[in-house]
């Protein structure tokens, strides 16, 4: 019997393949899977999730030179605190002396021994402050300062909290207005060591 002959319209209908056609070998996935992996990376080099990110040797300096600056930075406010420190103490001692003296009851008349100890005490504390420097309290340089005001600025904590020593006689009300000066300086001192210390805070962090 004669073979049926197979058209193309017949396998197009029937899905039924010629026996003479070619049989195609299917590849595997994974052989495919390689293929296009390899494809993919001849043509396209690799890329971070984020493409904005670059790390080169140069950022890794440039973040250890930073990390050296806040170090440097960090090593500055502690020794700006301890000065401060310091500061504080002796004016809480001159507090201390003035609010023994004028809270003594009947008050001691003017020139007496205890007068002239009171000075002497006060005066001996505020030359110790004098040899002390403060941080200043705002950013302006001294160059700034100069051309501003026309003279050096200081940095002596006494000039910089407005603070002068008693005289060898002392007049009325003086005494009253010297411990308000003290306790001014007590407190802008204590509000610049809180700022060094959230400073230092940051700085901690970000090394």
């Amino acid at each position: 019997m004669e073979a049926e002959k197979i058209t193309p319209q017949f396998q197009a209908t029937t899905g039924v393949a010629p026996s003479n056609a070619v049989s195609q070998k299917p590849s595997d996935g994974h052989s495919s899977g390689k293929a296009a992996a390899s494809s993919t990376a001849a043509g396209k080099r690799f890329q971070p999730d984020d493409e904005n990110v670059t790390v080169d040797g140069g950022d890794f300096a440039r973040l250890e030179m930073d990390k050296a600056k806040l170090r440097k930075l960090a090593k500055s406010i502690r020794q700006w605190d301890k000065t401060l420190e310091s500061i504080q103490g002796h004016l809480e001692k001159m507090q201390s002396i003035i609010e023994g003296y004028v809270k003594h009851y009947p008050p001691f008349p003017p020139q007496s021994r205890q007068q002239k100890e009171l000075i002497k005490q006060f005066n001996a504390l505020w030359h110790l402050v004098e040899k002390l420097e403060v941080p200043p309290e705002t950013e302006e340089t001294d160059q700034e300062h100069d051309r501003r005001q026309g003279q050096p600025l200081s940095h002596s904590a006494v000039d910089r909290l407005g603070l002068a020593p008693l005289p060898g006689t002392i007049p009325e009300g003086r005494l009253n207005d010297t411990l308000e000066v003290v306790k001014n300086a007590i407190s802008r001192v204590a509000n610049k060591r809180r700022t060094l210390a959230w400073k230092a805070k940051g700085i901690a962090t970000a090394i």
